[in-house]
């Protein structure tokens, strides 16, 4: 018997699921097909028996090519999104709060993985869902230490988040006693010790679900405009018991075993669970495993954003939905307007599966029928029909009675293969080709003497990858920029630690404060976006264009404007740490400034009796020398305390001046322009 308190709470979300139940029969009947088709292992079209059974994997072949081209756009693309301020005074925050995000979906996530389930799911099942939630880590770590010190036992014990949990003292050297009684030396002693650490972190987990285990009324435009969104978790015995606790176990197994036998349970109550699946709706028989629903929603008195977590009758979480909105987010790659659910691969291939596989089942057929062909034999006895039959192998013998055999046995001669089936078959192929979106040409395979050309073949494989461009655009708009705005939104209300990450090489630290503010995703992938090919031989154009400006000495270009222009080079050839090939010209003023003031230094000091230590000296002379500075030697102080083995920078010169525009001078005209 339910809760008094919950009954109107598990009464809506009961009713609820019933309804995504009903909504979701012709979703399911379409995935258990489209896997189906996908496995390509049994295709039943009407043949008759004995004849081929071979299968043309269509559906697989297309989405086994365009899943690569996803995985380099979503997967290894370090510029798949970036996050944009909305004013001036968020910009370095913006960055820092695009640098945590990208640690924690890429580091802290299976990305990979995540995303290859995400969209495989998508191409197969009309939609693929995601969940979002915050997720805090506590693991603890045991640690032993012998044969310590009384000093090392203390440092160990005094490291952050250490916990004794054992302690053992030895004597290893007793105390020497002079003879009035007074201690001369204590003793020594050895410490054995085991620490136990506590290891926190928190950060936003993101895992994609099943298309079965979410429920969700199939008329909706976005997530965020779900009336009711359940997801069906499932849970071993001991996970269950672990997670929820033996009392609620002994709830759901006396609901359990009261619903099989109808005691205890109103008429009204039966019917309810009864039209979800009965006992099923809590207990999987197959698998040995509870069934949980965690129903989201808008609480129905309130309207408050709602969490629900119900299995049967139990009620197991009650509360305010922290996230304000269902932490899910789903992808169609074929989109149908103005709904969530669109059109999967196995929409648009179906047909034309199942007419390659019937051509080819039927050129089979037909070598078959050559091969192994059928005859005419005469029954009235003059050949042995089971030497006949079963003996027709090589070396095998024939037993035969006498008289003429001429007219015994006869081959039933089949039709010979007709060149327009060979046409029609290959015709089928280009049309799956223009439907998917995947030429044969992206898969090494030479698609027909009119492509044989490096021009003809590049101009195919960009037609096609229009449609793959729209998929992946349609997949970032979808879902990644709203995944990402999750992210920022979930970090701006959950983080409450300072987190420290490296990134290219570089120490980053990211406070609480850090990540408030209004910020965009923006997605840079798809239609509308720069192949990155284009962007390394624009580059390289725009290069031997600064090559002509310089011939022409024409000033109008900056060490400034050639940093960016290799940065970008370097970006687009797929290296993440620019500065490992080029430094900033900005960053090289900076050092040139500071050494020419150290030098300028360097006579005073040694006039008022204080010496240069060698190891400045030496110091100075490697920085010099790794920024190109040239030596122009000047006077040496009389000092004997000046430092004699540093060479005098070149004086700076004016940048509008006559500097070479390629030749650009690092000193800067305190407006960011050099050269």
């Amino acid at each position: 018997m339910m809760e008094k308190k919950y009954k109107d709470e598990i009464d809506h979300c009961v009713d609820m699921i019933e309804r995504c139940n009903k909504a979701h029969v012709e979703l399911n009947k379409h995935h258990t097909e489209a896997m189906k088709y996908y496995e390509a292992n049994e295709l039943d079209l009407g043949e008759k028996l004995g004849l081929s059974k071979t299968v043309i994997p269509t559906l697989s072949d297309a989405i086994n090519w365009a899943m690569p081209l996803m995985m380099e756009i979503f997967a290894a693309n370090e510029e798949t999104y970036y996050i944009k301020p909305r004013g001036g005074e968020d910009v370095g925050k913006a960055e820092k709060l695009n640098s945590l995000i990208d640690y924690q979906l890429k580091v802290k996530n299976d990305w990979f993985l995540f995303c290859h389930d995400w969209i495989q799911d998508a191409m197969i099942s009309r939609v693929g869902f995601t969940k979002y939630q915050w997720y805090k880590d506590i693991r603890k770590l045991k640690k032993k230490y012998k044969d310590l010190t009384l000093e090392e036992m203390s440092e160990k014990v005094n490291m952050s988040g250490a916990e004794v949990i054992g302690h053992d003292e030895r004597e290893i050297q007793k105390a020497v006693v002079d003879d009035l009684g007074m201690e001369v030396s204590p003793a020594i002693k050895s410490h054995d010790i085991e620490l136990q650490f506590t290891i926190e972190e928190e950060y936003p987990l993101v895992e994609a679900i099943s298309r079965e285990n979410i429920g969700v009324l199939s008329d909706i435009k976005n997530i965020k405009d779900a009336e009711f969104i359940c997801h069906k978790l499932t849970y071993s015995k001991g996970r269950f018991i672990k997670k929820f606790g033996k009392a609620v176990l002994a709830k759901v197994d006396k609901f359990k075993e009261d619903f099989e036998k109808g005691l205890n349970t109103s008429d009204v109550e039966y019917e309810r669970f009864k039209n979800v699946g009965g006992v099923e709706f809590i207990y999987d028989e197959k698998n040995k495993k509870y069934i949980v629903y965690e129903c989201y929603y808008d609480n129905i008195e309130t309207g408050v954003p709602w969490i629900t977590k119900l299995i049967g009758s139990e009620v197991i979480v009650s509360e305010e939905n922290e996230y304000e909105y269902p932490p899910f987010e789903a992808i169609s790659v074929f989109r149908q307007a103005h709904k969530l659910i669109g059109y999967s691969f196995h929409d648009l291939l179906k047909k034309f599966q199942e007419l390659s596989t019937a051509l080819m089942r039927n050129l089979l057929n037909n070598i078959y029928m050559n091969n192994q062909g059928r005859y005419l034999v005469d029954a009235s006895g003059r050949v042995n029909l089971d030497d006949f039959k079963n003996n027709n192998v090589p070396g095998g013998y024939i037993r035969v009675n006498s008289g003429g055999l001429t007219d015994a046995v006869q081959p039933m001669v089949p039709p010979q293969l007709q060149p327009w089936a060979f046409e029609l078959y290959e015709r089928v192929e280009r049309i799956i080709e223009y439907r998917s979106g995947i030429p044969r040409a992206y898969k090494g395979v030479d698609v027909g003497t009119l492509n044989k050309t490096f021009r003809g073949q590049s101009q195919q494989i960009y037609q096609a990858s229009q449609i793959i461009k729209m998929m992946a655009r349609l997949i970032g708009e979808m879902g990644f920029v709203p995944l990402i705005k999750d992210m920022i939104r979930i970090n701006q209300k959950f983080l409450q630690k300072k987190t420290a990450i490296r990134l290219l090489n570089e120490d980053i630290t990211i406070l609480p404060d850090d990540v408030v503010g209004q910020y965009d995703a923006i997605i840079n992938v798809g239609i509308g976006t720069n192949n990155k090919d284009m962007v390394v031989m624009q580059m390289q154009q725009l290069l031997g264009i600064f090559k002509m400006i310089k011939e022409a000495q024409l000033p109008v270009i900056t060490a400034q404007n050639v940093y960016f222009a290799l940065g970008e080079l370097i970006k687009a050839m797929g290296f993440k740490n620019k500065s490992d090939f080029i430094t900033d010209p900005k960053f090289v003023s900076a050092v040139q400034e500071l050494v020419m003031i150290l030098m300028q230094l360097a006579p005073v000091l040694a006039q008022n009796g204080i010496p240069i230590p060698p190891e400045l000296s030496g110091a100075l002379q490697k920085v010099m020398a790794n920024i190109g500075m040239g030596g122009m030697p000047g006077e040496q102080s009389k000092s004997s305390n000046a430092p004699t083995n540093i060479e005098r920078p070149a004086a700076p010169v004016n940048p509008m001046g006559g500097a070479q525009p390629m030749s650009p001078s690092l000193a800067g005209d305190g407006n960011g322009r050099f050269g």
